[in-house]
């Protein structure tokens, strides 16, 4: 089982030093500003958004200026969800991953036992979520009294106990699909999708009581955020871990009891839809490769659906922020999807006024051309600069041993595990932080191809 442990942790270590090198980052910029946020008149501040933004993001929004609510508006509101991305997928692949790609057939050839297989695996996934935060949580204690952020360690560290909760909560809840669906994919897409959904539900029941009535039984109810920091629910964080206790007895039942398969993902069990692709059927193009039409037609399939939920939810969510009631809601959001749909058939994508200088509606189809260029031209340049530097690093890297090559090493693994949305929102902090120091708009201009 040490041996699992280590084993796990080591596949870990390059999103243990992203995610970690990320957050210490993130958090190091959020408690310098700190100063200049708890100095403004909050009041005059707030009267420049709108109710129902201040609604979504809750009490923290109204105690921004405080230690707590600064903590809990600034990181702890959204690492559910972005912490959740690594903890998801982390959990998905964690046992059958390996089953997919055939090499648990030979681990368990060794004489191993599963228990001690998955015990292992379960406990070092454990312990590189613990690292991660405890990363995030030294970011936040070494600088708090310099920059005014009042609070003790042990202060700090009690959010991160509900945080941690929550994330082993989906993580496990995502290892235990990963061991009844057909694919590892398939596992994180529904839990992922089912954390987002919960995190938006609990800020639409902010605005819209209706659903109130279903927040109460969702996992992020219980889940305080830095409002911990005056002390810890700790009811809901029990009930938070029965459930983690409960998916992994489930999921360790699931993995002692089912056959495993060599390689690859596993196939729904419906007979009627298997004998469609069945080898009596003979496909005009694709007679002798009807297992590469039957893939693509999964894929497509499952992607039409995915595209048309993202759709639904999106109406669905704009009802409800403006305080419509949940009924009503669904079947608007319902006539608005296929008449979207619809139109997106026959060629119209609607209107837009994030794309006019004027802020007046324009058609989608006349703005996508621009941004299209605009985002394959930033796309060629990063691919272009990531290309040469890769490859110069990578040569001098090659002909020195010395302390430098272990620097460019470890930049690299963080360049490489930090996700791009991350390092996006990041590189955002850094240029209204050294536009401060420096007094110069670091993010006027642009390329040629953006004029």
């Amino acid at each position: 089982m040490f041996v699992e442990i280590l084993n796990t942790i080591r596949r870990n270590r390059g999103q243990i030093i992203g995610w970690g090198f990320g957050l210490a980052l993130y958090s190091l910029l959020m408690v310098s500003i700190y100063a200049d946020i708890a100095s403004i008149d909050i009041n005059a501040f707030l009267g420049y958004y709108p109710e129902e933004m201040m609604a979504f993001f809750g009490e923290g929004m109204q105690a921004m200026t405080s230690p707590e609510g600064y903590l809990d508006l600034y990181f702890f509101s959204y690492m559910t969800v972005i912490l959740g991305i690594f903890a998801v997928g982390a959990g998905a692949s964690l046992i059958t991953k390996d089953e997919e790609r055939g090499l648990l057939d030979l681990v368990i050839s060794y004489p191993v036992s599963r228990t001690a297989i998955f015990w292992g695996r379960v406990i070092g996934y454990g312990i590189s979520l613990v690292a991660i935060l405890a990363i995030a949580w030294l970011s936040w204690v070494i600088p708090a009294g310099s920059a005014g952020l009042n609070l003790t360690p042990l202060e700090i560290l009690r959010p991160f106990l509900p945080l941690l909760g929550q994330l082993f909560f989906f993580g496990m809840f995502a290892f235990l699909l990963s061991m009844i669906l057909p694919s590892v994919r398939l596992a994180s897409l529904l839990s992922g999708g089912l954390l987002v959904a919960n995190y938006l539900i609990v800020g639409l029941a902010n605005i819209n009581q209706d659903l109130q009535k279903i927040v109460k039984y969702t996992p992020l109810h219980f889940y305080q955020g830095g409002m911990a920091v005056t002390g810890i629910d700790e009811e809901g964080l029990l009930i938070i871990l029965a459930g983690v206790v409960l998916f992994v007895l489930i999921a360790w039942w699931r993995f002692l009891t089912r056959d495993l398969r060599v390689a690859g993902e596993r196939d729904w069990k419906f007979p009627k839809f298997q004998q469609l692709f069945s080898k009596n059927i003979k496909f005009p193009v694709y007679s002798k490769k009807s297992a590469i039409l039957k893939f693509l037609t999964q894929r497509l399939i499952f992607g039409i659906f995915v595209i048309g939920f993202i759709i639904f939810s999106s109406f669905l969510g704009l009802d409800m922020a403006q305080g419509s009631p949940l009924q009503n809601s669904v079947s608007q959001s319902v006539r608005k999807s296929i008449n979207y749909i619809v139109d997106i058939a026959q060629g119209d994508l609607g209107k837009t006024t994030a794309g006019s200088v004027s802020l007046l509606p324009v058609p989608v189809i006349d703005v996508v051309p621009g941004v299209l260029v605009r985002s394959f031209g930033l796309l060629a340049v990063s691919l272009s600069i990531a290309a040469i530097a890769g490859v110069v690093l990578g040569f001098w890297i090659a002909g020195r041993r010395s302390g430098w090559s272990l620097v460019a090493i470890m930049g690299s693994i963080i360049g490489v595990s930090i996700p791009s949305f991350f390092a996006a929102l990041l590189l955002q902090l850094g240029v209204v932080k050294l536009t401060q120091v420096t007094g110069e708009n670091m993010a006027s201009g642009g390329w040629f191809w953006m004029e």
